[in-house]
């Protein structure tokens, strides 16, 4: 319950950021990280998506999209609040000569509507964590898919085993989320700094 209660707290700010149309396409990159390349593995060997609808949630750069479709997915929706990363994934699908097996679709996921049980596969990965209402989510995602289909998600918690993670990262947190309620303070942020300074806050 605490933990629910936290990210409810913190994920709305999230989620405005994520919205921004080159917020988080300046410094997310996934290439030649050994996680990110291990979360493909799992899509390659691990899933079935041979002739399946597939759900692309928070799709980002469209690692996961291109992925699915070299597996086969008859069709791919890949969806993002942010048209920026929208605009990167069509880029990088293009090159990858998967375009027209994509269907891609801005808006924010709490907001958006699928017909019930059309999905065969809904993937969730590096979203939960910014979700203000996961439970509802949740709901929403077992609603679009059809009998048999399968969510296939993490949850994010990168710090919370190493021994400084609460005396330090707790109380910064506390402080930036009352900060950002300022409004002068989140227009230098997020229109005034240089993407390479918010680049080094984002990496720490």
């Amino acid at each position: 319950m605490h933990n629910n209660q936290e990210i409810q707290g913190l994920s709305p700010k999230v989620k405005e950021y994520f919205a921004l149309h080159n917020a988080a396409r300046t410094w997310w990159n996934t290439e030649g990280n050994p996680r990110y390349d291990r979360q493909l593995d799992i899509i390659r060997s691990d899933i079935d998506a041979r002739g399946k609808v597939v759900l692309d949630v928070g799709t980002g750069r469209g690692r996961f999209a291109i992925q699915y479709v070299r597996n086969g997915a008859e069709n791919v929706i890949a969806t993002d609040i942010s048209e920026g990363m929208l605009e990167v994934c069509k880029e990088n699908a293009r090159s990858a000569g998967v375009e027209s097996r994509i269907r891609f679709v801005h808006g924010d996921i709490e907001e958006q509507s699928f017909e019930a049980a059309s999905i065969d596969i809904v993937n969730c990965m590096e979203v939960y964590v910014h979700l203000p209402n996961p439970q509802k989510v949740t709901n929403q995602f077992f609603h679009y898919l059809s009998p048999g289909g399968v969510l296939v998600a993490n949850v994010d918690i990168p710090l919370t085993k190493r021994w400084y993670f609460h005396w330090v990262n707790e109380p910064l947190r506390s402080i930036l989320h009352q900060v950002y309620h300022i409004h002068v303070i989140r227009y230098i942020y997020f229109k005034v700094l240089p993407s390479v300074a918010r680049n080094i806050f984002h990496r720490l």
